[in-house]
Parts: structure tokens; C-alpha cells; sequence
């Protein structure tokens, strides 16, 4: 992947991300620019790109960390999406016969949270590495 295909990808899903506000924070997967591996793959690149050039810095290290982990809140589909919004602004107490499906919805989001939590240490320690890596071959 050329550094101008990395950078368009990550253009276009930082596009797509400033989608994802509060109440809407859940997306369908197809609202992407490609696919969750190809993003990562760019962010790799990218991340790469700018420890050769010196020129990763920690206004855009924290963006890129941010950006990948938030894949985490794209799903399968625009209906699963809207639902697990839904859920995440529920606060009273649901109706006695949705209790378990919510309960079991908000054990989803509670999933997807620590996914989220995984894909930002993911990112972190790759990072870190590059850098460990860039300073020991100078």
C-alpha cells in the first residue's frame, strides 16, 4: 500500500467517524471506505510513514489511536447499529418484557467496550514498537 493510499483511506474514514456523535455512535460496517483490516492496514502504514519522516507527532499519534479503536463501534449492519444506539440511550427501567433482550444488548455494548479497549492497546504497542525500533537503527 503506497503512503497516498494509506493517507486516503484514513482521509476517508476520519469522514466517516465524524459521524459517530452521541446518539449515534454505533455505524454499519458498509459505511466505510473498505474493509475494518484494510483501515488497520493503512493506519499501520501511515503510522510507519511518519516515524521514518520524524514526523509522528502526539496531536496525531493520539488521533490515529483514537480512529482505531474506533472500529470497534462498526457492525454488521445499519439495523444492529441502530439498535445498539438505542439501547445505549436507554435509562429508565424497561418494560418487564424486554428486560433480558436489553440486558443482553447492554452486554454487547459492555463487549464491544473492551474491544475497543483491546484495538487502543493494539495500536499503542504498535507504536511504541516502531519507535523502539526507528531509534535502534539510528
Amino acid at each position: 500500500m503506497t503512503i497516498q493510499t494509506a493517507e486516503k483511506i484514513i482521509n476517508e474514514f476520519g469522514k466517516v467517524l465524524s459521524h459517530s456523535v452521541h446518539p449515534h455512535l454505533f455505524q454499519p460496517k458498509s459505511n466505510l471506505p473498505c474493509s475494518v483490516a484494510r483501515i488497520k492496514f493503512a493506519i499501520y502504514r501511515y503510522v510507519i510513514e511518519l516515524i521514518r519522516l520524524e514526523k509522528l507527532n502526539k496531536e496525531t499519534a493520539e488521533m490515529l489511536i483514537i480512529g482505531y479503536s474506533s472500529l470497534s463501534y462498526f457492525l454488521p449492519d445499519q439495523e444492529t447499529a441502530d439498535q445498539m444506539n438505542r439501547i445505549s440511550e436507554l435509562k429508565d427501567d424497561p418494560h418487564p418484557d424486554k428486560q433480558l433482550q436489553i440486558k443482553r444488548q447492554k452486554e454487547r455494548i459492555h463487549a464491544l467496550l473492551i474491544y475497543k479497549d483491546i484495538l487502543n492497546a493494539e495500536i499503542q504497542e504498535f507504536i511504541k514498537e516502531c519507535i523502539i525500533t526507528s531509534h535502534k537503527h539510528e
